[in-house]
């Protein structure tokens, strides 16, 4: 009996133990159905910006339940979602990145910020912006709509934008498309206290099995 409570144990704290996993929470921003639009800028030493770059939906998968949402703002022609769009803009230089605008059937109001954040890497080129990754706020009035605490830390990864060269100019490009996913960052305070709480009974115990 003492074996499979020691047993229990460890398998327990092994369990509980921090680790890389599956992110239960994913928010997309993307082109969605907003025309193309905005300028991609390649900046001095590998740097690149971009202005007013329609982001047309964002879309989530919370705990496997998927939601697509319209957005507004200052952006072009957003399709059938509309006559406008959340706009993307960002600075690698200046190291920031934010998307403004509104979610009409969240009942948020153009001019929110939806996403503010810095970029810890990425790669600039005449193809666009790829594999940049850092970490990203969500707007505590988007969460709050999501049904989600404030508080809850984001990173994005997955950030790509394509682009087509602007006639007449040699380091700016119109973007085609974009895609920011973002998934939420576990937060592994909690569970490693309760893991090294269930490893230090487990330890109290083998060694009572010891002298038993």
């Amino acid at each position: 009996m003492k074996r499979l409570v020691l047993g229990a144990l460890m398998v327990a704290a092994i369990a509980l133990a921090p680790r890389t996993a599956s992110a239960a929470i994913v928010i997309d921003f993307g082109t969605g159905l907003a025309q193309p639009g905005g300028v991609f800028t390649l900046l001095a030493n590998g740097n690149a910006s971009g202005a007013n770059i329609p982001v047309g939906v964002l879309t989530t998968d919370i705990n496997g339940t998927l939601n697509s949402y319209c957005t507004t703002g200052t952006g072009g022609n957003n399709g059938l979602c509309g006559a406008t769009s959340a706009v993307l803009n960002f600075n690698t230089l200046t190291n920031t990145i934010q998307i403004v605008g509104g979610i009409p059937t969240l009942g948020i109001a153009n001019g929110t910020v939806l996403l503010s954040g810095s970029f810890l890497s990425w790669t600039a080129d005449a193809n666009g912006l790829h594999n940049a990754l850092g970490p990203v706020t969500k707007g505590a009035t988007l969460l709050t709509a999501l049904g989600l605490p404030t508080n809850t830390q984001f990173a994005f990864f997955g950030f790509s934008l394509t682009s087509s060269l602007i006639p007449g100019q040699t380091n700016q490009w119109a973007i085609i498309s974009t895609d920011i996913r973002n998934t939420a960052v576990p937060e592994p305070g909690s569970l490693m206290l309760l893991g090294s709480g269930l490893l230090g009974a487990a330890a109290i115990a083998r060694r009572r099995l010891r002298k038993a």
